[in-house]
C-alpha cells in the first residue's frame, strides 16, 4: 500500500505540472496537490497504525524505472502543450474562464463543499481517537 501511495502521489504531481502548463497559473494544481497530499497523509497514518511493526519490501529498481518513465512522460506531454498553446493563437484566455468559473454564481456551492470537507475531516479525526486505536 505504501509503495501505491508514492505512485500515485507522482502522478499527481505529474498530472499537477501539466494542469499548470496549460493554464498558466499554478492554483488549481496546488488545490490538486493539497487534496491528494491530505488524501494520503489520511491513508498513511491508517496503513501505520495497522501494519507498525511489519518491514517494507522496497523495490528500489522498479521504483526508479517508474520514476524515470514518469519524468519522461512529463517533459513529453510539457512540450506537446507548449507547441499546442504556441500555435493556437485564437484560444481564449483560459485563466480569466478558470477564474470566472471559480468565482461565479456558484461560489456558495463551492464553500458548502468546503465546509463539508471540513466537518468530514473533523469526523474522522474524531472517530480515529488515539484511545480508540484498532
Amino acid at each position: 500500500p505504501l509503495m501505491m501511495i508514492l505512485i500515485i502521489l507522482l502522478q499527481t504531481f505529474n498530472i499537477s505540472m501539466m494542469l499548470g502548463e496549460v493554464y498558466k497559473s499554478f492554483f488549481m494544481s496546488y488545490i490538486l496537490i493539497l487534496v491528494f497530499l491530505g488524501g494520503m497523509l489520511v491513508i498513511f497514518i491508517y496503513i501505520a497504525s495497522l501494519n507498525n511493526s511489519k518491514k517494507i519490501n522496497f523495490k528500489i529498481l522498479l521504483f526508479m524505472a517508474s520514476l524515470v518513465l514518469m519524468l519522461m512522460i512529463l517533459f513529453i506531454n510539457i512540450n506537446y502543450i507548449k507547441i499546442f498553446i504556441i500555435t493556437d493563437t485564437k484560444m481564449f484566455s483560459i485563466l480569466e474562464y478558470s477564474m470566472n468559473l471559480l468565482f461565479s454564481d456558484f461560489m456558495s456551492m463551492t464553500i458548502i463543499m468546503a465546509l463539508y470537507l471540513m466537518l468530514t475531516l473533523l469526523v474522522i479525526v474524531k472517530m480515529c481517537n488515539i484511545n480508540k486505536m484498532p
